[in-house]
Order: structure tokens, then C-alpha cells, then sequence
């Protein structure tokens, strides 16, 4: 595991026991009629498809720009897809709770698409600076 790869996990594992953890507080504390017993489920789901992220670009080949951008719309599309199985099942399993989960599981969502436009940028400023480094030795 490189230097980023494990720069990336330290600060995703931080980032989602931290806001999940804290997003518990504040519901619990604040409002809370919109707790609900499954909650732990979003910050372990995307803290899940956060790993898959971090993995897939760990084994991406750095040389080729247009596979890493492919890479980074595919897993996007992976993550749509399972967000959107995530809340259907919910749904059929939990009809009482599905407002308050897809309220809270919609939050989750937007701190992970940050987070995930975040370590692509990273990413390729990382691969950029390679590049650069190599053509200057």
C-alpha cells in the first residue's frame, strides 16, 4: 500500500467515525424522534463503498489518464446504484422509517460525494506530480 492509499484510509476511517458518530449525537441529543435503530447501517455503507473507492484507484495504472477518469465515473455510477438498492430495500424491509433513513442516508450521500471529489482530486495532483518528477530525472 502506498503512502497515499493509506493517507486516504486513515482520514476516510476518521471522516465517517467522526461524522457518523457525530451525526448519532446530534439526533440523539437534538431530534430525537428521528433516530432509528438501523442507523448505524449508512456510516458502515459508505464508509464500505469508500474502501472500494480507495482500493479500485490503489490498483489503477497512473500512465494511462482516460482509464482513471473512466475508473472514477464508473465507481460513481456503482455508487448510485447501490444507493439507490440501499433505500429500495429499506424501504420494502423498514415503510414506517424510510422517510427519516432516506433524510439521514441523503446527508450521508452528499459528505461521501465530497469526500470522493476530494480523493480524485488528490489523486490526480498525486499522478500529476509523478509525472513531473519523472520527466525531471
Amino acid at each position: 500500500m502506498n503512502k497515499m492509499s493509506r493517507y486516504f484510509l486513515i482520514y476516510h476511517t476518521n471522516l465517517f467515525l467522526v461524522t457518523g458518530l457525530g451525526l448519532w449525537f446530534i439526533l440523539k441529543r437534538f431530534l430525537p424522534y428521528m433516530l432509528f435503530e438501523s442507523y448505524p447501517l449508512i456510516p458502515i455503507f459508505f464508509y464500505l463503498l469508500g474502501l472500494l473507492f480507495i482500493y479500485v484507484f490503489n490498483h489503477n495504472n497512473a500512465n494511462k489518464p482516460a482509464k482513471v477518469v473512466n475508473r472514477y465515473m464508473l465507481m460513481r455510477m456503482i455508487k448510485l446504484f447501490a444507493s439507490a438498492a440501499t433505500l429500495f430495500i429499506y424501504w420494502i424491509v423498514d415503510k414506517a422509517n424510510i422517510r427519516t433513513f432516506a433524510i439521514i442516508f441523503a446527508i450521508f450521500y452528499f459528505i461521501y460525494l465530497i469526500w470522493e471529489t476530494f480523493i480524485y482530486l488528490k489523486m490526480e495532483t498525486y499522478i500529476k506530480h509523478k509525472e513531473n518528477h519523472k520527466v525531471q530525472t
